[in-house]
């Protein structure tokens, strides 16, 4: 997605047994760019801040004590939300 001059693209969120890997790409300020991670009932599981400048960058969050069901991962731009990813945990 491109936000004024920056550009920011979640182009995968990967779950397996023990990780949830968020694979992404940002040419942004580190201060200006964060990350979310919630559960289907709105519950807050994980928090990014300050998400690194990079071409590969990867957001590793455990599935252990997660419940199966359906998550999203939420990338902001200062507050605003730019993006939005929903996925599954079994």
């Amino acid at each position: 997605m491109r936000t004024d001059d920056y550009i920011i693209l979640m182009p995968a969120v990967e779950v397996n047994k023990s990780n949830i890997t968020v694979n992404y790409t940002s040419n942004a300020p580190e201060h200006n760019i964060s990350a979310e991670i919630k559960s289907g009932n709105g519950r807050t599981v994980k928090v990014f801040q300050h998400i690194k400048n990079t071409m590969r960058g990867q957001l590793i969050i455990p599935t252990e004590g997660l419940m199966p069901g359906t998550y999203t991962c939420n990338i902001y731009l200062h507050t605003r939300l730019i993006q939005s990813k929903i996925f599954s945990v079994f």
